[in-house]
């Protein structure tokens, strides 16, 4: 998860934040199980990150989150707990934002989306766009380039958008 938040979560990360963005490795919320990995700091407007969940055998899962450039990466292993994993999605969450101009300027683009089944077979999936966003937000779903872009803008109240 990519996270901008110098004043908590990237304050231990290592090496530390210089930006205040830093990312890490989340599996959440199966029976009350929220964890991470340690978050890394080096992350920049540009970087490219390969994010990778893995069902490694029959009883856990692995999350991987590896600066492309450089092979930097966060990784956390975690029990399957019974669970079966069939979905995936591209959000923003965000919390106490008050202004539309505390968003990025700039989008985020998800790109080469690959997913497999558990026999290693490529899945197309069929994303699911929600409605209108706050700031003159959008989702873009580019099924040909297999690509999810989320933008948003605006220098109103996010009350106001």
């Amino acid at each position: 998860m990519l996270t901008y938040c110098p004043e908590s979560n990237c304050v231990g990360s290592s090496p530390a934040s210089k930006s205040g963005w830093c990312i890490a490795s989340w599996y959440c919320c199966p029976k009350n199980l929220t964890v991470h990995s340690t978050y890394l700091g080096d992350v920049s407007p540009g970087d490219s990150w390969l994010g990778l969940f893995n069902l490694t055998d029959d009883t856990t899962f692995e999350t991987v989150s590896r600066n492309v450039a450089t092979e930097k990466e966060t990784k956390l292993t975690c029990p399957r707990q019974g669970r079966n994993f069939n979905w995936a999605d591209a959000t923003l969450e965000v919390y106490n934002v008050k202004s539309c101009a505390e968003f990025a300027v700039g989008p985020m683009t998800f790109s080469e989306l690959s997913m497999w089944d558990e026999h290693g077979k490529p899945m197309e999936p069929e994303w699911l766009e929600t409605g209108p966003k706050v700031c003159g937000g959008s989702t873009v779903v580019n099924r040909e380039s297999n690509t999810i872009t989320i933008t948003h803008g605006g220098g109103q109240h996010v009350e106001d958008a």
